[in-house]
């Protein structure tokens, strides 16, 4: 007779895991959105739970043919100006509010949205992603003055010599009647001027007609996963920052591959003669501007320089290529508003042009004395130069409240995002899905008080380059590209919906 029975181990069915992992997850996502104290900020159900919601959202905007943000503008007639889009996060949408979240008071770090764009595998960092402002302002220090206003004029003359190319290119399809991609011509100038002013050289795309590195694409695929990540986090922990991804080498795209090689040679040419780089005081491009640097801030180390000027072509090339090609759609579309630019430019002192008897690049100054041009361009980047990620801000431990009297606890993520805020119907009027340049120059019997006023609370509203200490610093660089474009090529060329560029006659 046996002395005890066996034991029977039978196994927990897989049912009853899967049913305890949901509801543990459910249990988890309630408790946290719960603590996160929010419940008086209105949203869609879903988002109080989970940052789901807003990725799928984001991934949305990526894949679909929804307008931009669409779901962002609906949430304001719905939900009014403050909404809960997430378990932390609130989206504002009062211009009211835009000092209280960004200005130089508050000076609240940036949110966990932001670590998208940390380069992964080093301890490297765009400005972008820097959270707090002291560390911001250590980075930001040594660089600031190579993208200052004074600095303009020092990189005029690579953007003179890429249009010349760029018009070069137009003139030989217009000589033999063959249909061009404006679209594509300049967003491959806008990559080639943006690498001659950073590195001095550019990376070729003029010259092959084509996104031969496949650059341009990997790019735009970049923007889309960060506009989702941004969202969604979690999914760049999953993904870009899994441990695992590390077993696996990637071979390095031929665009980094480029910029270590120029920087490695310059560094080079700047240890054998250090005077090469600057020329009293003044220097040609970013890269030597960069290298100069390392005299005063050690922090400027060798792959610091790599990286910062890799990722101001990158970073700088995307937003004016979009604010180019929202510029080219609606012109082909509008010849009268083409005349009506065109005539404007003729208006100018032509004397004062360079080279204005070869048809030469319009100088910035003259371009900056444009009005009509000057409200094409804003509107270029009301509608497509605004990022679509939300500008997230971490409310700090004494909480934040909001002009609206709205009380942000601490922990709690604030953000607003560029494209829905240009898209105020009641910033911008009732047709603000529309490009119309006009609703930045003054109205028929509008005073000039009134005129300003309307277009001090738009230009407020505007936060396409960020606001306050943490504002891109790179804007002033876009701003010199696309006054000088549309001025110079404007004034030599009509372009049609077939896509050949015609001289003026």
């Amino acid at each position: 007779m046996a002395l005890s029975t066996p034991l029977i181990l039978q196994a927990v069915s897989p049912l009853y895991l899967l049913a305890g992992f949901l509801l543990s997850t459910v249990v988890y996502l309630f408790v946290q959105s719960k603590r996160a104290n929010l419940d008086h900020i209105p949203g869609p159900t879903l988002a109080k739970y989970s940052n789901i919601w807003r990725g799928y959202r984001a991934w949305r905007l990526n894949h679909h043919t929804e307008g931009v943000n669409n779901y962002q503008i609906q949430m304001i007639g719905q939900y009014g100006d403050v909404v809960r889009i997430g378990p932390k996060h609130v989206l504002v949408y009062d211009p009211e509010a835009i000092d209280t979240i960004y200005g130089f008071r508050e000076r609240l770090d940036k949110g966990p949205g932001y670590k998208v764009f940390v380069m992964t595998g080093t301890d490297q960092t765009a400005l972008v992603s820097i959270k707090d402002e002291k560390t911001h302002g250590m980075y930001r220090r040594p660089i600031a003055h190579a993208y200052s206003l004074s600095s303009l004029k020092g990189y005029e003359p690579y953007i003179d010599q890429m249009i010349e190319k760029l018009i070069g290119e137009l003139d030989k399809h217009d000589a033999d009647g063959t249909p061009i991609n404006m679209t594509r011509w300049l967003q491959y100038w806008a990559f080639d001027v943006m690498s001659k002013i950073s590195f001095g050289e550019p990376i070729g795309f003029l010259d092959h007609g084509d996104d031969f590195n496949g650059m341009i694409q990997a790019q735009r695929e970049n923007f889309r996963y960060i506009s989702v990540a941004n969202n969604f986090p979690f999914l760049d922990t999953l993904t870009k920052r899994n441990p695992l991804l590390k077993l696996f080498k990637k071979k390095p795209s031929m665009f980094f591959t480029f910029a270590r090689r120029v920087v490695s040679e310059r560094l080079a040419q700047a240890t054998k003669d250090p005077e090469s780089q600057s020329q009293g005081g003044r220097h040609e491009d970013l890269l030597g501007s960069f290298i100069a640097a390392r005299k005063s801030y050690p922090l400027m180390t060798d792959i610091r320089i790599t990286h910062i000027t890799a990722t101001n072509v990158l970073a700088g090339a995307n937003n004016s290529a979009r604010a180019m090609d929202a510029t080219i759609h609606w012109l082909t579309a509008h010849p009268e508003a083409q005349e009506r630019l065109y005539s404007e430019i003729k208006s100018v002192n032509m004397s004062a042009m360079k080279e204005a008897e070869t048809e030469g690049p319009a100088a910035l100054e003259l371009a900056l004395k444009m009005p009509y041009l000057d409200a094409v361009i804003q509107e270029s980047y009301r509608q497509f130069g605004a990022p679509a990620n939300n500008l997230e801000r971490l409310v700090g431990d004494a909480g934040l409240t909001l002009p609206n009297g709205v009380h942000l606890p601490p922990g709690s993520v604030v953000c607003m995002n560029a494209a829905s805020m240009s898209m105020l119907p009641h910033v911008f009027g009732q047709d603000a899905r529309v490009f119309n340049p006009d609703r930045w120059m003054q109205q028929r019997g509008e005073s000039d008080e009134a005129f300003h006023e309307r277009r001090w609370r738009m230009q407020r509203a505007m936060i396409v380059f960020g606001h306050g200490s943490r504002s891109c610093i790179g804007k002033n660089i876009v701003q010199l590209e696309l006054y000088k474009i549309w001025a110079t090529l404007l004034r030599i060329y009509k372009v049609s919906n077939y896509g050949v560029p015609c001289p003026v006659s």
